[in-house]
């Protein structure tokens, strides 16, 4: 009930109370005023509760110290009566002591049942595994054994409750944590934890402080060499204790923890060696038996120079433990963690994992699941399936629930969470490069380094080119671009299609339902390459949510909403003076909006690309519309400049997809505005020019121009633009001037073409709402045409610092498609303006229907 040999405490008492008699005469009052004053110093400066074994301690120490007072005292006056005057003084420490003992056993009760709890084990394999081990280590032949497994795979887990099943049996456990212990000190420390096995079995050894003596290279004690054998050798003196531990009658077990996690290799032979040592004498002559546990990764242990014919000399007997699937790891661990909850994961969501990648697609590898499963067998732990369903149950409280159950989105999360376990080096390279560069691929050619783009091996069309693909993504020679093939995979981007091969998607004659939207679907994910920019928003949201910075954005975008743009229109313009107040007052406000050298509307439209993701459609469109319309009118906005092609950035990247309205109302605002200058020169008028495309692309307006290219305009810009800084009066941005041209140019002739069509099916004056749409746009393209003719060239009063990027989200359309596709006035229903769906999917579902020819 009390930890330790608690009559040790009562002897101490005893005996410094007979050392102050033996100096200092006290009286017996003193004695009793002094414990109970410490014993009130104790209660005022620790937790009674938490403390009960330094309480039990501290009541022993005076009780010792009182009977051999009360002992004294009675030898020298023979007052019986003052003995039992004494005792009832002392009975108040006896209940304070009773008190302890209850409390202590209470507290051995609830912790037994705690204790009881902790191996909760999910597989009956570890079960299995956990009796193979305790067979092999009866064995007599077996000395020295070896736990092989990968990290994460639950052998620390394994051998808590061998420890707990071998002390019920009377053997003797000792567990070294080798991350703990230097080189230096490791021989003294192992003698230490054998030297308590002996004081547990009550024997006091001989040996092993001449031992732990020899070991710090000093001299023998000058007591050992007299009353003992002499100087003797380190051999002698460790077999002579080795024989002290094994005459005791018990098995000693010894458990290193993870000696792959060391990167000492000294330390790892050492300990290697020394065990092999304090096993050499397990023989019928001696009832007891020393056991080693080597716990360990063959993998690691490899990486740091140790080959199995080197490990055979010190271990017997090698056990791994039995592989368990990814699928029956995250859902029975799922299962067990969260009971009562809704499964988060699905098992089709688990068949879209690798090694399954059960994707409806084929791969560029025949053989990638056998290849995968080879791959990820010593990636795929219960440690690493466990932090993932965590990391997916947490999300609920982060991640929108929209984003969490629709698609491409849902899809994107789970990956990403699979990703961030279980190939976290593919998920530390897409927290810092865009998609297109994390599936770039290295290979060597006669020692130089040269890249490919996953995107552009779909293209490889000849025999020879599977070979090279098969060398390419070879799992032994490039692991790097096997993996990144895997997420490649996973995440969908290798649906991308190229135009040589949408051909093969056309079809002719009417298409019934609801096979028009499966090929819907195919379009815009092969042929569009929508999906590509689905997937890359949905990384980017997946990787920034959650963040400090990002809940302050989310936060001030929110409070924004509420405090100003809800306001009645005469009151926002205090109500904003009072929101920046407040922003400017709270710390969450200086490390997201107010920054340095940064514009407040800057944050502003970026801290709503964030919350967008948290509204609904209709919210989308009421708080875009009204922040835009605010901004314009708080900022007095009436010309092109460069503070306008600045802030306005995060705007086109954050815009939410697929909502033509917000598109159409930002144009409208631009459409008007007055041109002094050109900024030709000004690498950020090309950027903005490639992001109000790119947002133009996603709202569903057009789909013709290529987003690649889009996005290659502001990259180009970028990189024309530092060159022309290395030298004095440099070249102005000609490429980014000429492609912006032709982007123009294509999205002018598309908005015409799909304006003129409207123009033809609108004989009931229901689609004029989109005919309007596309005059603006190409009101907005003029503009831009305009200013890049415009002879007077702006000024460049300072360099852009900041740049984002950021996309947003596409909606389901299959309701709306049924409800037009079905309908016997089908420019009626288009006219209603159906909400999820893209006008350029409601030009193709009206000429399907034989309205639009």
């Amino acid at each position: 009930m009390l930890d330790g040999k608690w009559y040790n405490f009562i002897l101490l008492g005893a005996g410094v109370s007979a050392f102050f008699l033996k100096f200092n005469k006290f009286a017996w009052l003193e004695l009793y005023l002094f414990a109970v004053f410490s014993v009130i110093v104790l209660l005022l400066n620790s937790r009674f509760l938490k403390n009960l074994n330094t309480y039990a301690e501290f009541i022993l120490f005076w009780f010792g110290a009182f009977v051999f007072k009360i002992s004294a005292d009675y030898h020298t006056s023979a007052d019986i009566s003052k003995v039992y005057t004494q005792l009832v003084q002392i009975i108040p420490f006896l209940m304070f002591f009773g008190g302890i003992v209850c409390c202590k056993k209470y507290e051995g009760d609830r912790g037994d049942k705690i204790k009881k709890r902790v191996w909760k084990n999910y597989f009956p394999e570890r079960e299995d595994d956990l009796h193979r081990l305790e067979e092999i280590v009866d064995k007599t032949d077996v000395n020295l054994l070896a736990l092989d497994a990968a990290w994460g795979q639950g052998k620390s887990f394994l051998l808590q409750k061998f420890q707990e099943d071998r002390e019920a049996k009377g053997d003797i456990v000792i567990v070294i944590d080798v991350l703990s212990l230097r080189l230096d000190n490791f021989q003294e420390y192992l003698i230490y934890e054998l030297d308590r096995a002996l004081l547990s079995c009550g024997y006091l050894s001989r040996n092993s402080n001449l031992l732990r003596s020899i070991m710090k290279r000093a001299h023998a004690d000058i007591f050992s060499t007299i009353f003992g054998k002499g100087k003797k050798h380190f051999c002698e003196t460790f077999y002579d204790f080795q024989r002290e531990l094994l005459q005791q009658g018990k098995n000693i077990v010894l458990i290193y923890d993870d000696i792959d996690r060391s990167e000492n290799k000294e330390l790892i032979r050492t300990i290697l060696y020394l065990s092999e040592k304090l096993t050499s004498q397990n023989n019928a002559d001696f009832p007891g038996r020393i056991k080693v546990i080597f716990q360990y990764s063959m993998e690691h242990m490899e990486q740091l120079g140790f080959q199995n014919d080197f490990l055979e000399k010190f271990c017997n007997q090698k056990i791994g433990l039995t592989y368990i699937p990814l699928r029956r790891l995250l859902l029975e661990i799922q299962k067990q963690l969260y009971p009562r909850q809704d499964s988060v994961l699905k098992d089709e969501d688990i068949g879209r994992l690798a090694p399954y990648l059960y994707l409806g697609r084929m791969g560029l590898l025949p053989d990638e699941q056998v290849r995968a499963e080879h791959y990820l067998h010593s990636h795929t732990t219960i440690r690493r399936a466990k932090n993932m369903i965590k990391s997916l149950v947490g999300d609920s409280q982060v991640l929108p629930s929209d984003f969490r159950t629709s698609q491409p989105n849902r899809n994107t999360w789970i990956v990403m969470r699979y990703v961030e376990q279980f190939l976290p080096n593919v998920y530390d390279a897409m927290r810092s490069m865009n998609l297109r560069d994390v599936f770039c691929l290295h290979y060597n050619v006669k020692n130089e380094t040269r890249r490919i783009s996953l995107f552009e091996l779909v293209n490889l069309k000849h025999e020879d080119d599977y070979y090279n693909i098969d060398i390419l993504l070879s799992e032994d020679k490039y692991p790097e671009n096997f993996e990144r093939y895997l997420v490649w995979r996973m995440l969908g981007l290798d649906g991308v299609l190229h135009s040589e091969e949408t051909d093969q998607m056309d079809t002719e004659g009417p298409v019934d339902l609801p096979e028009f939207y499966r090929r819907d679907v195919r379009r815009m994910r092969m042929i569009d390459d929508l999906d590509y920019e689905d997937i890359e928003q949905g990384v980017r949201f997946i990787l920034a949510a959650g963040t400090a910075s990002v809940n302050h954005y989310i936060y001030y975008a929110n409070k924004m909403v509420a405090d100003v743009l809800k306001q009645p229109e005469a009151e926002r313009k205090r109500a904003f003076r009072d929101w920046a107040q407040c922003m400017y007052q709270e710390e969450r406000g200086i490390q997201t909006i107010q920054r340095f050298g940064i514009s407040v509307w800057w944050s502003l439209f970026h801290a709503f690309a964030f919350a967008s993701k948290y509204w609904k459609e209709d919210e989308k469109r009421e708080n875009y519309s009204t922040l835009i319309q605010f901004y314009f009118q708080e900022e007095a906005v009436e010309m092109f400049d460069q503070k306008l092609l600045d802030e306005l950035l995060p705007l086109w990247d954050g815009m939410p997809a697929g909502i033509s309205e917000i598109f159409v109302e930002v144009v409208t605002k631009l459409a008007s505005l007055s041109i002094c200058n050109n900024w030709n020169n000004y690498e950020n008028f090309f950027v903005f020019l490639s992001r109000s495309l790119g947002a133009l692309y996603r709202s569903g307006m057009i789909e013709g121009m290529d987003p690649w290219l889009i996005a290659n305009l502001a990259d180009i810009a970028h990189e024309e633009a530092f060159e022309a800084s290395k030298v004095r009066n440099g070249k102005p941005l000609e490429k980014s001037k000429q492609l912006a041209a032709e982007l123009i140019h294509t999205a002018c002739r598309e908005a015409g073409q799909h304006r003129d069509f409207f123009k033809e099916c609108d004989t009931d004056s229901c689609l004029s709402r989109y005919v309007q749409y596309y005059e603006i746009t190409l009101q907005y393209l003029a503009k831009i045409e305009e200013i890049m003719k415009c002879t007077s060239e702006g000024k460049v009063r300072y360099q852009p610092c900041i740049q984002s990027k950021w996309y947003s989200g596409d909606a389901d359309a299959v309701k709306e498609t049924e409800k037009l596709m079905k309908a016997s006035n089908p420019v009626q229903v288009a006219g209603e303006n159906p909400r999820n769906l893209k006008l350029v999917r409601l030009i193709e579902l009206l000429k399907e229907s034989n309205l639009g020819g």
